[in-house]
């Protein structure tokens, strides 16, 4: 290399490594070094805080099959219910409610799956129903999907005939 710095390596954007754009780390971050307090000054953690830290982080290794799917289903549940709000929120904007839309059935799809692979280590009947709603939801978004197709294209054709010269 010449030297020069490796803009792959940069960050994307000021602040997105935890450092203002003088090279200080920004308020309440937590660098390898320590902790940037309110007044700016960081404050030295030592190497048996960080290991008490990685120590209480969840290890995956570790973790029972039943702590991986809560945390996975508790993951996707997150996913429906904004993508929910999202859909209840874009009103008239088609474009909006066609991507609520398929996030909603992405959602819906993944937790159906997840209930399926892991039935053995949830009540059974529960997911069974709770698969059975997903599967009635997924298709009742993907009729509405077809239903707004269908619309669009019944008033270009209106338009058409009209001689408005609506979109073609």
């Amino acid at each position: 290399m010449t030297g020069a710095a490796d803009p792959a390596a940069a960050p994307p954007c000021p602040g997105a490594d935890g450092m203002t754009d003088r090279g200080v780390p920004e308020r309440g971050v937590t660098t390898d070094r320590g902790v940037t307090t309110d007044r700016g000054v960081t404050t030295d953690r030592g190497t048996a805080e960080r290991a008490a830290e990685a120590a209480a982080a969840p290890s995956w290794e570790s973790a029972t099959a039943g702590e991986v799917l809560s945390a996975y289903l508790h993951a996707q549940a997150g996913d429906f219910l904004r993508s929910l709000r999202l859909h209840r929120e874009s009103g008239s904007d088609v474009r909006e409610a066609a991507e609520a839309a398929r996030l909603l059935r992405r959602a819906a799809r993944r937790i159906s799956g997840a209930l399926y692979v892991y039935r053995p280590l949830t009540d059974t009947a529960w997911s069974d129903e709770l698969r059975t709603e997903l599967a009635w939801l997924s298709g009742t978004l993907a009729r509405e999907h077809a239903y707004a197709e269908r619309l669009d294209r019944l008033r270009g054709a209106l338009h058409r005939l009209s001689g408005a010269g609506g979109p073609s």
